[in-house]
């Protein structure tokens, strides 16, 4: 299988993963808004979803076009925006709660998430940016930042308890 064509796989579930970061969003940080959040989110990326696959069956090259990497077409360029910035305002809303903890392992937690965020909007948006042929140096940077992000998320979601005792250790 092309890049081009593992990208569009890829993009059909992100609207699946949005769906799930905002419901877990809004149960956590916003329980009395869960419904509308999520409410506004499922009409966003079921609409999109729908319109998604049924252009792929109907005309696939209204969703993107194979030159070396692809490049997809304006609807589903703005829909990686709005993802991201969905990441990125919800991840920084989500994190001050946990800076604003009384407890350090939690705090840690949140500055791990912090920095997972940020990488990840930057890994992102470069990804999202790169079209048509990007140079392999570029190509291997975004995907360092897109796995560092990935460890961030690890250490702000389940900080192992020794990391956490030297990091304590040393506040």
């Amino acid at each position: 299988m092309d890049p081009f064509h593992t990208r569009v796989i890829g993009r059909i579930f992100l609207p699946f993963a949005i769906i799930c970061w905002i419901y877990s969003f809004s149960v956590l940080v916003y329980p009395s808004l869960k419904t509308k959040i999520i409410s506004i989110y499922y009409v966003i990326c079921f609409s999109y979803e729908a319109a998604f696959v049924i252009i792929l069956i109907v005309n696939p090259d209204f969703i993107g076009t194979t030159v070396n990497i692809g490049s997809f077409s304006i609807a589903i360029f703005l829909f990686n925006i709005f993802s991201i910035f969905t990441t990125i305002i919800t991840g920084m809303l989500f994190t001050r709660k946990s800076l604003e903890s009384d407890d350090k392992k939690t705090q840690w937690k949140g500055r791990f998430l912090i920095l997972a965020f940020i990488s990840f909007t930057i890994g992102s948006t470069l990804e999202v940016m790169l079209f048509l042929d990007p140079p392999e140096i570029l190509r291997t940077i975004v995907r360092i930042i897109l796995i560092l992000s990935t460890i961030e998320y690890y250490l702000g979601f389940f900080l192992p308890d020794r990391l956490a005792a030297w990091l304590i250790k040393e506040d």
